[in-house]
């Protein structure tokens, strides 16, 4: 769910603001939220299972 949302902030903010300059820094972010995410649910799974 967090990439299809990335790439619609980025295509949305590159077609209606134009700020193609900035605008890559939409995929870093998503990654380093994409692996905290992830890291949150595994802790949170190994949590209820013991």
């Amino acid at each position: 769910m967090l990439w299809p949302l990335a790439t619609a902030i980025f295509l949305f903010t590159g077609f209606v603001y134009g700020r193609w300059d900035v605008n890559w820094a939409v995929f870093p972010i998503a990654g380093i939220l994409s692996g905290m995410f992830s890291n949150v649910y595994h802790i949170l799974k190994r949590k209820n299972v013991s």
